[in-house]
């Protein structure tokens, strides 16, 4: 093989190396990527909707207790719009109360991979015990029911808002595990991938200098035989042999000094006797 292709098969060899680094690179990135996507995908919009739900179910809540207290006041046609403003920001909270259970329910069963669990029973029962209980509030007041009934419908709304906030906390605190659990995963991830990249680095580090001390050892030695070989001959050494190797450039020089020191040693031509008359003869 010549010098230049085996400095080419060096360079190919590491440029090889690079590329199986950058391919574990990639596969990391892509990885990393992969878990992130999921996370925002997954676990960020379900603690979104947990966050609206208990928004949503504190509103009922307020809202019910601030119609209760107006409604207390006596004079109900002062009160008149106030009254009505809070019986519709009831009807609105229980709106985004079922607008922000449906993204939830979608995005348990996206999480869940279609399978509901406990915490969406306790959620929605709970919340459904707030809605009734608000509207039964609200009913009770204005058909003038008597007092005992408020009270016990105001403490059944407070048992339901204590449940309510209770299943939206006891999920929120699951999906913030499951969320940490993520984020201990991809942190994994990356520390093992940075481990194989040194480990690949370091690899491809040590076999590119490997394979450089190699050819510049054989490069080395095969020259200094041919110089101690030339040097040899310059004293007089005729006759000493050269032994190079591989048949490449270096090779080549070899043979053409272990020529030229053949050629030197060779006997001198022996001219004929006819030559030699003739050369004679021509001679003045």
């Amino acid at each position: 093989m010549k010098i230049r292709g085996k400095l080419l098969t060096g360079y190919f060899l590491v440029a090889l190396l690079t590329a199986v680094v950058g391919w574990f690179g990639m596969r990391i990135v892509n990885t990393v990527s992969e878990e992130f996507k999921r996370q925002a995908e997954d676990e960020i919009p379900l603690g979104r909707s947990l966050q609206e739900l208990k928004y949503a179910g504190l509103r009922i809540v307020s809202s019910t207790v601030e119609y209760g207290f107006l409604w207390q006041q006596g004079d109900r046609e002062l009160f008149q719009g106030e009254l009505a403003e809070e019986k519709k920001l009831i009807a609105e909270g229980v709106s985004s109360y079922y607008k922000a259970l449906g993204r939830y329910e979608k995005d348990l069963m996206r999480h869940h991979h279609g399978v509901r669990d406990r915490g969406h029973d306790r959620i929605n029962e709970s919340g459904e015990a707030l809605i009734e209980t608000a509207a039964a509030i609200v009913s009770a007041l204005e058909k003038s029911r008597p007092a005992r009934q408020l009270v016990e419908l105001k403490e059944k709304n407070e048992k339901a808002e204590r449940q309510f906030l209770q299943a939206i906390e006891r999920e929120s605190r699951e999906n913030a595990s499951d969320f940490a659990e993520i984020k201990q995963f991809t942190y994994r991830t990356m520390q093992g991938a940075l481990q194989n990249i040194v480990m690949v680095t370091g690899a491809t580090f040590a076999l590119a200098l490997l394979s450089g001390m190699v050819i510049s050892a054989s490069f080395s030695r095969r020259l200094r035989t041919l110089q101690n070989a030339v040097r040899k001959m310059g004293e007089g050494d005729l006759k000493a042999a050269i032994h190079i190797g591989p048949d490449d450039e270096i090779g080549a020089l070899a043979e053409s000094f272990q020529g030229m020191a053949q050629a030197s040693i060779a006997p001198p031509m022996r001219l004929s006797p006819a030559r030699t008359t003739s050369a004679k003869s021509s001679t003045p």
